[in-house]
C-alpha cells in the first residue's frame, strides 16, 4: 500500500525528526555561551536576513542563526528556518581538525597580509585577507576581501564586510552571488560574544607560599 502524503513513512518520519532536533540542538548553540566564547569578531546577530542574487538567475535568503564553536557559524534559508547548518567562513570542510581551528585564530581579527595555511599538509589551503575593499554589495559597504587558494590553484574569493558581521560576497571559478540588501531586527548590530571574566586570583603572598607535603 503506497504511504499518504500527509503521513510519512517511518524513514521519512525519521529524517524529519532528525531535522528538527538538529535545528533546535544548533539553535541552542547560539545561546550558550560556552559555544560561543572565543570568537574573535563581530558577527550578525541571530535573525538577520541576507538576500542573495547570483550567476543564471540564483536568488536565495539566508538567515543568520548566530555562531556555533569558533570557527563554525550557524546560517539557514529563509525556506527552511528555523533548520539551520554550519558555515566556515574562507575554508568550508577544510577546516575540519582543531590544528586548523587554531590556526584560523592567526587570520582574525582580519587584516590586510594576514596569511594561513590549513588541511593536509599534502594538501593546504592557503587563506590571505588580501585587500580592504568598497562593495555595492549591501547598499554599500566595505569589506575584506580573502582569498583561498587550494592546491590545483582554483582560487575563492569571499568578501567578510566587518559593518554587517556577516559575508557579503562570493565568486568562485564558475559562480558569483552577492548580498543585494540585509533586514536585521529592529536595534541588531554586529556583536561578539562576551568572554567569561579572567578567574579570580590569590593575593601575591598566598600566591607566593609554598605548601610543604602533609602540611
Amino acid at each position: 500500500m503506497r504511504a499518504s502524503a500527509r503521513t510519512p513513512n517511518g524513514a521519512a518520519l525519521l529524517s524529519l525528526l532528525t531535522r528538527r532536533a538538529w535545528a533546535v540542538a544548533a539553535v541552542a548553540a547560539c545561546t550558550m555561551p560556552a559555544f560561543a566564547q572565543d570568537w574573535p569578531m563581530a558577527v550578525a546577530p541571530a535573525g538577520c536576513k541576507f538576500n542573495w542574487v547570483g550567476t543564471g538567475g540564483f536568488q536565495e535568503t539566508t538567515i543568520s542563526g548566530g555562531v556555533g564553536h569558533f570557527p563554525t557559524l550557524l546560517t539557514g534559508t529563509e525556506q527552511n528556518w528555523p533548520v539551520v547548518e554550519p558555515l566556515v567562513p574562507f575554508c568550508g570542510e577544510h577546516c575540519q581538525t582543531e590544528d586548523d581551528r587554531w590556526a584560523l585564530f592567526e587570520l582574525f581579527p582580519l587584516e590586510v597580509g594576514n596569511t594561513i595555511f590549513v588541511g593536509p599538509s599534502d594538501d593546504p589551503i592557503k587563506i590571505e585577507v588580501e585587500s580592504f575593499v568598497d562593495l555595492r554589495a549591501a547598499g554599500g559597504t566595505k569589506a575584506y576581501r580573502v582569498a583561498t587558494t587550494g592546491a590545483n590553484a582554483n582560487r575563492t574569493i569571499s568578501y567578510w564586510a566587518p559593518d554587517i558581521g556577516w559575508l557579503v560576497r562570493m565568486d568562485e571559478p564558475n559562480f558569483s552571488k552577492v548580498v543585494v540588501t540585509t533586514d536585521c531586527p529592529e536595534g541588531a548590530a554586529p556583536v561578539v560574544p562576551e568572554k567569561p571574566a579572567p578567574a579570580e586570583q590569590p593575593p601575591t603572598d598566598q600566591a607566593d607560599e609554598t605548601v610543604s607535603p602533609g602540611a
